[in-house]
């Protein structure tokens, strides 16, 4: 626990390097299609989920392909609920940063 909170959280990494010209993959944290939803809204181009994958890698076939299918729903959920028809335009949406992540950027 002692360097549980070490480093530098992914939505700050996206949102710091946002305006490169460089393609920018979000992971850490990234556990379901809300959370890839939001890493594309804050600027990246994907997202990386092998944490919470191989989880489900372990027990089979089945459960793996049922999660994937789970989170593809929910990201076409979140894009339904946006009016996002494709990534691009998710992309565009505007955001509000509050809570812990606000704080981390202030003193940025």
């Amino acid at each position: 626990m002692t360097l549980w909170d070490w480093g530098i959280p992914s939505p700050v990494s996206v949102l710091q390097l946002k305006n490169l010209s460089t393609k920018i993959i979000a992971s850490g944290a990234i556990r379901n299609g809300m959370d890839i939803s939001k890493a594309l809204i804050l600027g990246a181009d994907l997202a990386g989920m092998a944490g919470h994958i191989i989880k489900f890698a372990g027990m089979g076939y089945q459960p793996l392909l049922e999660e994937m299918q789970m989170i593809i729903e929910e990201l076409k959920a979140v894009m339904f609920l946006t009016a996002s028809k494709n990534i691009e335009s998710i992309q565009k949406k505007k955001y509000i940063v509050q809570g812990p992540l606000k704080e981390w950027l202030s003193q940025i």
